[in-house]
């Protein structure tokens, strides 16, 4: 192979890998839309997928409100 067919690939291989990124980050900002605010204190959750928001405000008020139901408010993005 010449250099120019070696650049080309070169160029075509970072070219592809930029646009992998990019879905990564699209896939991962889709997935974590959600976060959970408590309604008795400051606590708020981290961005995460709908289900393990909901299990972090439940787990929360287990721990640190007992005997409260879970309440707050599902923020989403």
């Amino acid at each position: 192979m010449d250099n120019g067919t070696i650049c080309f690939f070169v160029v075509v291989g970072v070219v592809a890998l930029w646009l992998y990124s990019r879905g990564e980050k699209r896939r991962d900002e889709a997935v974590n839309k959600f976060k959970t605010r408590c309604g008795e204190c400051e606590f708020t959750s981290a961005w995460l997928p709908e289900s393990a928001a909901q299990e972090a405000m439940i787990d929360h008020y287990a721990a640190e409100h007992p005997g409260t139901p879970p309440g707050g408010l599902i923020q989403f993005r």
